[in-house]
């Protein structure tokens, strides 16, 4: 089975704090949807947030991928142990400094899939597909981006890179 790590984005817990509407209902089946169609294949979810306290809720991990110790040990145990890395309405400018660690969890030819799915009226969900490279201030991003992942044939979605290694 297909594993789908999901950053920025919490298992259970209120949307926001106006509603008592749950991402486990609402955000999480179009985020899969979305994910399981990319891949074609069947796929399962792991949730990766630090979390806001006020929204309650639960992630599978409850840190931010960076170089702390708890997540460098996750990095260790899970190399290249995902089908896709999902940013989930990361804020791009504080995710460049993890695509290495993305590019090392992914299995060969993984993808990193960038969404901000998000719940636009009481019966609306959201699928906005990202494409970076529109933007000027993703700059560093983008740049950061590229060394690790190519492009496909989808604007949001990016595939790992193959790099030989030196002898």
């Amino acid at each position: 089975m297909n594993r789908v790590l999901v950053l920025c984005q919490r298992k259970t817990g209120k949307i926001n704090t106006q509603t008592s509407e749950n991402v486990s209902e609402q955000i999480n089946p179009a985020i899969e949807e979305v994910t399981s169609d990319i891949i074609g294949e069947p796929c399962t979810y792991e949730y990766m947030s630090p979390g806001l306290v006020e929204l309650d809720g639960t992630a599978d991990y409850r840190f931010a991928l960076d170089e702390k110790e708890e997540a460098k040990t996750f990095i260790r145990n899970n190399q290249k142990g995902y089908k896709a890395v999902v940013f989930q309405t990361c804020p791009i400018m504080n995710v460049k400094d993890s695509l290495f660690l993305v590019y090392s969890l992914l299995e060969d030819n993984g993808l990193l899939i960038i969404l901000a799915v998000i719940k636009e009226t009481k019966n609306t969900v959201f699928i906005n597909k990202i494409d970076v490279t529109l933007k000027p201030p993703f700059g560093e991003f983008v740049t950061e981006l590229y060394e690790h992942f190519e492009r496909t044939n989808q604007p949001f979605i990016f595939k790992k890179k193959f790099k030989e290694r030196k002898p």
